[in-house]
């Protein structure tokens, strides 16, 4: 079926433009519309014009509220998600970031940032079992603490004393993905003492899966 349109000239470079409905052609005839090349160099100095004015300007938090409440429940037209998709082609994810490296200073402050949202949240992810498993070694002599951030992640139980480091894995760790994201972890955490001048004494991981009944400890890395 073939779609009628509506054509009319631009008044300024004479270019046609095409209207799907009489009435959108009709309206751009009474505001003597241009094309959209003619129109660009003006909506460009607009926009300049606007971001100048809207510039260091803070929303209120009311506002902030009704602009959510605004768009909550109000799914996305086709052509949107088209727009959206074609403006990232090309560019890398806005997490994934290709060859993205965090420095030490970057993850201390990370570190610090979280510590400060556990205190006031009071939630910290601890493994199940790794409270109990730390208080029995502190009952045989040692000096574990809990929870303890280094370089951006929180080390699940440090011995400053002995100068040694255990990582609990509980059954989320037996999953290949993590698995490789804790050797980036442990590798990170062993490279930062080395760099600073002190070496860890010992680095060893404790084994937990409940659902595997697996059970065991390996001492990673020594100096």
């Amino acid at each position: 079926m073939k779609i009628k349109s509506f054509i009319r000239k631009c008044p300024k470079c004479g270019k046609d433009i095409i209207y799907k409905h009489n009435q959108h052609k009709l309206r751009a005839d009474t505001h003597n519309t241009r094309c959209f090349v003619c129109r660009k160099p003006s909506m460009i100095e607009s926009a300049r014009k606007v971001g100048k004015m809207l510039r260091g300007r803070k929303l209120s938090v009311e506002m902030i509220k009704k602009m959510s409440l605004a768009r909550t429940g109000k799914p996305l037209s086709e052509y949107h998600k088209y727009r959206m998709s074609q403006c990232r082609i090309g560019k890398p994810h806005p997490i994934k970031r290709c060859n993205w490296k965090m420095s030490d200073a970057e993850r201390e402050k990370r570190s610090e940032r979280e510590r400060k949202r556990a205190n006031i949240n009071g939630f910290i992810n601890i493994d199940k079992g790794a409270p109990e498993w730390f208080e029995y070694l502190n009952s045989l002599g040692w000096q574990f603490k809990q929870n303890v951030p280094c370089i951006g992640y929180w080390l699940d139980g440090y011995d400053d004393n002995r100068h040694v480091v255990i990582e609990y894995d509980t059954d989320r760790h037996r999953f290949p993905k993590q698995q490789i994201k804790d050797i980036v972890r442990q590798n990170r955490i062993i490279t930062h003492f080395i760099n600073i001048g002190n070496p860890l004494k010992h680095f060893a991981r404790v084994t937990d899966f409940t659902t595997t009944g697996q059970f065991g400890i390996e001492i990673v890395y020594r100096s």
